[in-house]
């Protein structure tokens, strides 16, 4: 991916808990991701997979604290819906990385040289690529 290519206007739903601990419907815009942080974000080919659940997401919530140490937040992205990466995540007791839902393939498909079929990091700096 070419540099300063901005990241595209996105909308994803999400489920996120209250105070009570219920779970209800809540949008995340890309510009909460992005706007104003450094931001590292990497996406999987899929929720619950061998590969990704075994090796991939542990390996990346592992070296949350070093990758922290350049960027502000870390988020995994993958073409699933809000249940399964909370289940996902929940199931293998990620809780550093932060997770987006992106059932419908949105992102990339708006990111023009990026498939969520690959499995590739990128760094932006307030919505720029790096």
């Amino acid at each position: 991916m070419k540099e300063g290519i901005t990241v595209p206007v996105v909308n994803f739903r999400v489920r996120v808990q209250n105070e009570e601990g219920e779970y209800g419907w809540a949008d995340m815009h890309t510009d909460d991701i992005f706007k104003g942080k450094k931001v590292a974000v990497f996406s999987l080919p899929g929720a619950f997979t061998p590969t990704c659940s075994e090796y991939q997401l542990p390996a990346y919530e592992g070296a949350h604290k070093e990758i922290t140490k350049y960027v502000d937040d870390v988020y995994c992205i993958s073409v699933n819906d809000a249940f399964v990466m909370n289940a996902w995540a929940d199931s293998l007791d990620i809780e550093k990385i932060k997770m987006i839902p992106d059932g419908a393939g949105n992102l990339p498909e708006r990111w023009a040289c990026w498939s969520i079929n690959q499995n590739k990091i990128l760094a932006c700096d307030h919505g720029d690529t790096l």
